[in-house]
């Protein structure tokens, strides 16, 4: 028992040691006191999380929290508990939303909205105000900024094209103070050198509606010169809404396009259930568990359908779409 509970110390230290204090100093003479700030951050799940709150009194806030890693924030204010207190109208709703760069030390926030207080946090001042993201990643090699923001670049597959992956590689070094962000580029890096524009598909190990596992490479069809893979989940709602635009495109387009569907589900009983409800004429597979992990990681991501490949008859992928409508620009160009 001692042995584990000296484990459970150890263990609860470790996780403790990867959270980092953050200080948000404000002063917001022009809102009201009792104005809430709070403090959100990006997850590595892409959510925003909350770890911070602080009311303005006096026309100022302290706001502590803890972030995991250096990235991405929102700061809000907002007057909501005033209104409830003093019964406003909803239409006295009143919301503030600045996007700063968590980590490294305090920040300050200004009456003009603007904040201040570190390296990263002027970094990111400028990336927000660049026209050309390559161009600044250029500028700022060894920036944590251009660190998180080549890594967003990176987290979906076929992206880029092969020149913009080296460009990365060959560009962007290691930051003194703050290595997390550096240490992922190398891994999606490494990934991302298979998945260019222009590439042949990376395969994945897909199942059909008897069971039966297949190569996902093996399953495009070379009759028509394009195929459309559209990666999809019973549970995503925009996949479902996107159906009725790809049914009308590759009706229009039947002697050029190829439709083939593949769902992340893992559940098949609702992957088999939804597609009752949504029929669809084209082939529909769904991922193995291998071919999950592919798509999570090769692919990079994870569970971020709707997700679109537009791929030539020889299997190799023009580009990763943004929705079924850009298919036109490659068809009627």
């Amino acid at each position: 028992m001692k042995q584990f509970s000296f484990l459970f110390v150890v263990l609860a230290a470790c996780f403790a040691a990867k959270a980092h204090d953050i200080v948000v100093i404000g002063r917001l003479p022009q809102l009201p006191d009792g104005t809430v700030v709070a403090l959100s951050v990006e997850s590595d799940s892409a959510f925003s999380v909350e770890v911070g709150q602080a009311t303005l009194k006096d026309g100022r806030f302290i706001l502590r929290g803890q972030y995991g890693r250096a990235g991405k924030g929102v700061l809000t204010t907002n007057n909501l508990e005033l209104i409830g207190q003093n019964h406003w109208p909803m239409d006295s709703v009143h919301w503030n939303y600045i996007d700063l760069f968590v980590g490294g030390d305090t920040l300050f926030l200004h009456p003009d909205l603007s904040v201040t207080g570190t390296q990263m946090q002027e970094d990111f001042r400028l990336f927000q105000a660049a026209d050309d993201v390559r161009a600044f990643l250029r500028n700022h090699p060894a920036s944590v900024v251009s660190h998180w923001a080549a890594c967003n670049l990176l987290k979906r597959a076929y992206n880029l094209n092969a020149e913009e992956v080296s460009e990365l590689k060959e560009n962007l070094k290691p930051n003194a103070s703050e290595h997390t962000w550096y240490d992922e580029l190398q891994q999606r890096l490494k990934d991302a050198v298979l998945t260019t524009r222009g590439m042949p598909l990376l395969d994945v190990a897909v199942a059909d509606r008897r069971g039966d596992t297949h190569s996902l490479r093996a399953q495009l069809p070379q009759d028509k010169p394009y195929v459309l893979l559209d990666f999809w989940a019973s549970w995503c709602g925009i996949c479902l809404y996107q159906q009725p635009a790809i049914r009308k495109i590759q009706a229009e387009h039947a002697d050029k396009l190829n439709v083939i569907a593949v769902s992340i589900d893992t559940d098949t009983r609702k992957w088999r259930q939804t597609l009752e409800k949504h029929p669809a004429a084209w082939p529909q597979y769904i991922t193995t568990k291998e071919g999950f992990e592919t798509l999570s990681k090769r692919y990079q991501i994870g569970n971020g359908v709707p997700y679109y490949l537009l791929l030539d008859r020889q299997g190799n992928v023009l580009s990763a779409i943004d929705r079924p409508e850009s298919i036109l620009s490659f068809i009627n160009p």
